[in-house]
This record gives C-alpha cells, structure tokens and sequence, in this order.
C-alpha cells in the first residue's frame, strides 16, 4: 500500500538542551521491533510515514534511525551535504561477506580511486560489447526453456534470471573461457545469503550484542562464516590466475590490478584487494539486476494490458538477428523496467552515518545516528508519485512525477555513490524482457502483491511458480474476442 499524509497531530519532543526531536514511535524492545519487522518490515515503515510523516525517528537495538522520504531531504543527505552524512557504520554488516576494500565498504579517497579504476568497465561505451555477450547469454537460455515449456513445466523465474545475471557478470568480472563453469558453483555457494541475510535482524544485532542469544536470529558471524568457507576459495582461484597473468585478457580485475589504489596497497594486502573487490562486484552485480528481472516479469505476469502493449511494441521494433541494443531505445519497454524499478527497487535500502550533530527539517539530528531511506518507501511518496501503488508504466512516457534523475525516484541510489553498473543493469533488463516477452506469454496464480523479505535485494519470501506458453499458441487457445498480443 501507498504512504498516506499523517492524519494525526503528532506530540514533539525535545531533548534536554531544547532540541526538537523529530517525531516517532516509542521505543520498543528488540524482541518487539524484532517481531514487527520480520513479520511485515515495508508495512511497519509505511505506517510509521503515515502516522508521522515525511521524517520519522525510531531505534533499533541501540541505534538511533531517522527515515526520510522527501526528495528534497534525499538531496540533502546523500547529495549536498557529504561531509555531515557519510557511509561510516551503516554498511558494517556486510563486511562479513564483501570485506573491508570492495567498493561498496570503502569511503574517501580510496573509493574514489577504485570507481575511477572500475568506471571504464561500466560505462555506455563498451554496451556493445556487453549487449553481444548478453545476447548470446539469453539465446542459450532460451533455447532450454522452449523445452521446458514444451514439456509443460513450471518455472521459477527468479532462480533462472539469478543464472543469467551471474553469467552476465562473470563475463565482466573475469575474461576467461571457463567463467561460465564457475557459475555454478557461485551460486550453489551464494543462493544460501537469500536466507540468512535478514538486514533488519543483523542491525539490531550489530548494534545490541545481547540480540545475538535471540532465538532465529542467533549467531549471524557464524552462518557468514559457512559461506566465506566455500566462497574464498572459488573467488580467490580467479584472483590468483590474475595474479600469475596480470597481461591476461582485459576484464575488471585487471582494470583494479593497474589501478593507482591497487598499487598503492603493501603487496600482502592487494590479493585480499582483488577478492573484496570481486565478491563486492560479484553480489551487487547478479542479485539486484537478476531481482529487476523477476519483478517486471511478476507485474507483467499480473497486467495483461500493460504486457499486450509491450508486445505489440516488440512486434513493431526490429526484427530479431539485429543489434541488440536497439532494445534500448523502445520507449513502452523502457517505461516498463522504470516503473518495475520503482515499484519494487532491488536495492530497498540507502543509509548515511551522521558524522556531526546537524539539523532536517528544522528537527535535532544527533551525531552518531543513522539516516535510513528506503527506495521501496521513496517511491509510495503520495506528496510525490500519483496514486503510487498502482502499476503504470505511462507514467514514465511523459512529464507525469519525477523526472528520472531527481531524488524522488531513486532505484540505484542518489548523489556520487549512484550504482556503477546501471548501465549494464539496465541493458540487460532490456535484452531479457523483450527477449522473453517477444516470444512467450507468462502468467502466474500468485498474488500480485506478494509477500516480501527484506534480504540484500527485495524479493518474494516465497518462490513463485510461473505458467509459460509460446505466444502463437496461447493466442489460438483464447476465443476470438479474448485474443491477446501477450
């Protein structure tokens, strides 16, 4: 469900020294704001929007969180005021498993040197390449799921597009001719991380030790622990043959080897370097753009009016054996994948660390508290979007909402830590869909709001069994009158 405007007046408090503090909910025990998240995470934050509006404080465990909505706050914190709201603390839990050096976990002057190294690999420039390899990554799906639909089975969507991804990205990560041998085991490694990786959980218990007895949510250093001892191994294989030819095929561990921030490091450092770096590259990589996916085939699966208009735009655009980058110019697929994106952002969360007491929106921000703002919240702004619970890909046709790059629509972030890869993010999504949908209709008898977990990407707590027809042959099912496109 959308935000609402607050409808109640809501008491002010204020802080000894005659600080106003923003308004919030009282706080809860872990165990009870525990519950609540683990029980519906994006209701309980909606409802703390429409209770108390465009700026609420609450706490997890001992941590002090204030969320914001409003784009202009969002400029504010992630844009314009960098030296008061930096990264510090807030992406802690993940050094578990990306490390201390991937680009994610660095700050300052060496995350800056490490995006200018890794840019080049991302950019708009090397989209033909990416789009040929993504291209002949699809066809060898495609040509197993006709088998798949031909045998009548159902299909998982999400765990194939997690298959896609990771080639995707392996391909980029590692020039080599068995990177598609490695997927794999990538992913019977990491498809684990869906279930332990309740981000909720791991900050009330980074910030409270005595969460960790909990029982569910005990011990998280260990579960990580598990994986790293089957992960470690596979990524460091890859770095070391870089290592032993660092002239080897170009890719974007050889792009960091030649780096400044990578020759800058001791020699005893700069392997574990490349192995932050590539598990950093390997997860951002494959799990946002593979949730991308499932979720525009989800919303398409559930608005047959939508799917047939973007079925006739695939029917009218170019036909297949052209450039595959063409796709990116459709302008309803496009809409699509934007209007999916903010419906159902891959990346639901965005934190700043407070590095000095300052002032929002007139309200006392302590030093030491984290700012919180969740796109998938963002995006249900009713101050910003028109009824934003709705599915409608027009509204990305015309001047309706936010313009693409401003604040309030925000699925790859905001200000200069905006996501490295959208490029090949958004190709990709372009290239599968139109692939998919030129060729098959999908439909599901899940619901269209499904149940969420709030893990490193956002996606369905539970797998979603997908129908799949060839399109020609759906059509000649239907009555006359009942014939679709899609």
């Amino acid at each position: 469900s959308a935000v609402e405007p607050a409808g109640e007046s809501v008491r002010q408090q204020k802080v000894p020294d005659n600080k106003l503090l923003a308004p919030g909910p009282p706080d809860s025990s872990d165990a009870e704001n525990l519950a609540r998240f683990n029980d519906d995470f994006f209701g309980y934050l909606l409802e703390l929007t429409r209770r108390y509006g465009e700026l609420v404080r609450f706490r997890w465990g001992n941590q002090q969180f204030h969320m914001i909505i409003n784009p202009d706050d969002i400029k504010e914190v992630f844009v314009s005021n960098q030296k008061t709201y930096r990264r510090g603390a807030v992406w802690s839990p993940f050094k578990a498993i990306m490390g201390d050096d991937g680009l994610i976990t660095t700050d300052g002057d060496r995350w800056r040197q490490q995006r200018t190294a890794t840019r080049p690999a991302f950019s708009q420039q090397v989209q033909a390449v990416d789009a040929a390899k993504i291209e002949g990554i699809v066809n060898r799906y495609l040509t197993s799921l006709r088998q798949r639909v031909d045998n009548n089975e159902s299909l998982d969507f999400m765990t194939d597009m997690k298959r896609i991804t990771m080639q995707v990205i392996m391909k980029k990560l590692v020039a080599a001719e068995d990177a598609d041998a490695r997927v794999d085991r990538l992913l019977q490694t990491l498809l684990p991380l869906d279930d332990l990786w309740n981000v909720p959980s791991q900050f009330i218990a980074a910030s409270n030790p005595g969460v960790n007895q909990m029982a569910a949510h005990t011990s998280y250093e260990d579960r990580y622990r598990q994986v790293m001892e089957s992960l470690d191994p596979l990524v460091f294989s890859f770095v070391d043959e870089h290592l032993a030819d660092p002239n080897g095929v170009d890719d974007v561990l050889r792009s960091l080897m030649g780096s400044e921030v990578y020759q800058s490091l001791p020699s005893g450092r700069r392997r574990q370097f490349l192995r932050d770096s590539a598990v950093t590259t390997i997860l951002t990589g494959f799990d946002t753009t593979s949730a991308a996916l499932f979720w525009t085939i989800h919303l398409l699966s559930k608005h047959r009016e939508a799917c047939e208009t973007l079925c006739n735009e695939l029917d009218q655009a170019s036909p297949e054996g052209t450039d595959p980058q063409s796709v990116t110019q459709l302008p309803y697929l496009q809409a699509v994948i934007h209007e999916s994106l903010r419906m159902y952002p891959p990346v639901w969360y965005v934190g700043r660390e407070v590095a000095a007491d300052t002032t929002l929106r007139g309200f006392h921000i302590p030093r030491g508290s984290f700012v919180l703002a969740s796109p998938f919240v963002v995006h249900r702004n009713p101050w910003v979007w028109s009824d934003p619970s709705a599915f409608r890909p027009e509204r990305f046709l015309k001047s309706e909402g936010p313009a693409f790059n401003t604040p309030g629509y925000m699925p790859f972030g905001s200000g200069p830590r905006f996501c490295i890869g959208r490029p090949l993010a958004m190709l990709e999504i372009a290239i599968v869909i139109s692939r998919l949908f030129r060729e098959f209709t999908i439909t599901s008898d899940a619901p269209q709001q499904l149940e969420l977990l709030t893990a490193f990407t956002l996606r369905p707590r539970e797998a979603v069994a997908f129908h799949v027809q060839r399109r020609r042959e759906a059509d000649a099912l239907m009555r006359p009158a009942e014939v679709a496109t899609c």
